[in-house]
């Protein structure tokens, strides 16, 4: 089992996201100021972001240093979590 690391993307002064990375599952959006336009303009795919998001590109960016993120990304830790994400969003985490 992989563990989860955690990133806060921002792309712009309006456009932030928070966005939890675990090898088995992939990259996940924990909160986005801009979800509900997405929601509400059909783009989310299966309930989560494209990866043609910019949100998500540019973490993949910085993630895998393919390329230098145009956005500002940084790290965070898990116990950082509920200062970002409000506490309905916040993934289950197993601690075993």
């Amino acid at each position: 089992m992989s563990e989860n690391r955690y990133f806060i993307v921002s792309t712009s002064h309006t456009l932030q996201a928070v966005i939890c990375l675990n090898e088995d599952e992939g990259m996940k959006t924990l909160d986005c100021t801009n979800y509900e336009v997405c929601y509400y303009s059909n783009a989310l795919v299966n309930g989560k972001c494209p990866q043609y998001c910019e949100i998500m590109v540019e973490a993949k960016k910085y993630v895998f240093k393919r390329r230098k993120p145009k956005a500002s990304v940084r790290e965070i830790e898990e116990y950082e979590l509920g200062r970002f994400v409000s506490v309905d969003r916040l993934p289950h985490i197993n601690r075993h």
